[in-house]
């Protein structure tokens, strides 16, 4: 999508694998430097020097996205703007945006190299941020549903056969990977919560809320809410046909959040992972193993992640 080749499933020593791991562990819940800054803020400057590791990749992995900026203009320049191929990168290089100047008066400006930056980091990051975690999560309950394993295989051989590389058209099909992803997703929320910072003084339900106040929505309470959820301990993909989904709030399930500020890295967290889920379960049955343990632990590493890994056996289709 942006020209950047990040090779993260075939180098462990890539950089971007590299980052992402280093940025998983100095946020983590597990991470005591991390938890200092989150309680005394005013520690942060004396506890950077414990987090060199994440910084020094933080800028290799910057640099990599200017190398990629540049590379793009460079092509751009070459091409000429229409017989150019098409990427993400391209159109965040093109786009512009309408902004309010210091007179008042709104005018068209283009994203700068450093805002792009900022966006494809944001991308990056929201997507691959949780899909360790999504996989490792969807695996576990395709082990100790078997039933429901079946009718999703059945739906991934129905839509795209043998295909080496499913279109995007035919993940879209997916229905059946597509509810078992987000019963999952209710059961084991990556993001069990969120926060908005509120923007003018209000009162809600009789609660007062001032303007400048962070509100934490803490979204796994509502997922394990038996009114619109029942027997919400139950693992039932079903919930998310869209007769069911249509008679419930929309906001009672927010896995990647709502609005102009939910997760930037949607679409391509979803497509991934669906694209792995596929692979994997074209060529094997997932089942449980003597070392499955169901509930599966859990750890805030920043997202919500399987404490100990998962444990299941392959069984090689034939």
């Amino acid at each position: 999508a942006f020209n950047y080749k990040g090779n993260i499933l075939d180098d462990p020593n890539a950089t971007l694998f590299r980052y992402m791991r280093a940025f998983n562990h100095s946020s983590s819940a597990d991470n005591p430097i991390a938890g200092l800054a989150r309680v005394f803020e005013s520690l942060t400057p004396l506890l950077k020097p414990f987090d060199k590791e994440h910084a020094m990749l933080h800028v290799q992995h910057v640099n990599e996205i200017r190398k990629c900026i540049k590379e793009e203009r460079e092509r751009l320049a070459n091409e000429g703007v229409d017989s150019a191929e098409r990427n993400l990168l391209h159109h965040l290089m093109l786009g512009t945006f309408l902004e309010k100047a210091e007179d008042g008066k709104w005018h068209r400006r283009g994203l700068s190299d450093e805002e792009i930056v900022a966006h494809i980091n944001s991308l990056i990051g929201g997507g691959l941020g949780t899909l360790n975690a999504s996989i490792e999560f969807v695996i576990h309950m395709l082990a100790v549903n078997p039933e429901a394993q079946q009718r999703v295989y059945q739906n991934i051989m129905d839509v795209c056969g043998n295909e080496e590389n499913p279109s995007d058209k035919q993940l879209k099909e997916l229905e059946e990977l597509d509810k078992f992803i987000l019963e999952t997703l209710r059961l084991l929320p990556c993001a069990p919560g969120l926060a908005r910072t509120c923007t003018e003084d209000c009162e809600i339900n009789g609660v007062p809320f001032r303007k400048g106040w962070v509100v934490r929505i803490m979204l796994c309470t509502v997922y394990n809410d038996e009114s619109f959820f029942p027997k919400p301990e139950v693992f039932d993909s079903d919930r998310f046909t869209t007769e069911e989904k249509e008679k419930r709030h929309p906001y009672t399930f927010l896995p990647y959040g709502q609005g102009p500020r939910m997760c930037p890295g949607y679409h391509i967290g979803v497509f991934q992972t669906k694209a792995a889920l596929v692979k994997i379960l074209r060529k094997y049955v997932i089942e449980s193993s003597p070392q499955t343990v169901d509930p599966l632990p859990v750890a805030l590493r920043p997202m919500l992640s399987p404490k100990d890994g998962v444990c299941v056996k392959l069984t090689k289709r034939t």
